[in-house]
C-alpha cells in the first residue's frame, strides 16, 4: 500500500495536470485513482487550497 498522501501533495498534482491541459474535474478523478483517496477528499483539498 502506498503511503498517505497530504493534501498539498494531491494539489501539487492537481495543479501540474491542469497546467498540462487537463480540465479540473477529469485532473481531480486521476488524482484520487493515483492517490488511492475519494475524488471528494482531492476535491476538498482543491478547494481549501483556493481560499489560502
Amino acid at each position: 500500500m502506498p503511503p498517505a498522501v497530504d493534501s498539498e501533495e494531491l494539489v501539487r498534482r492537481v495543479r501540474v495536470r491542469e497546467e498540462a491541459g487537463e480540465r479540473r474535474k477529469e485532473a481531480i478523478a486521476a488524482v484520487a485513482v493515483e492517490a488511492g483517496v475519494p475524488k471528494r477528499v482531492v476535491f476538498d483539498a482543491v478547494v481549501a487550497a483556493k481560499r489560502r
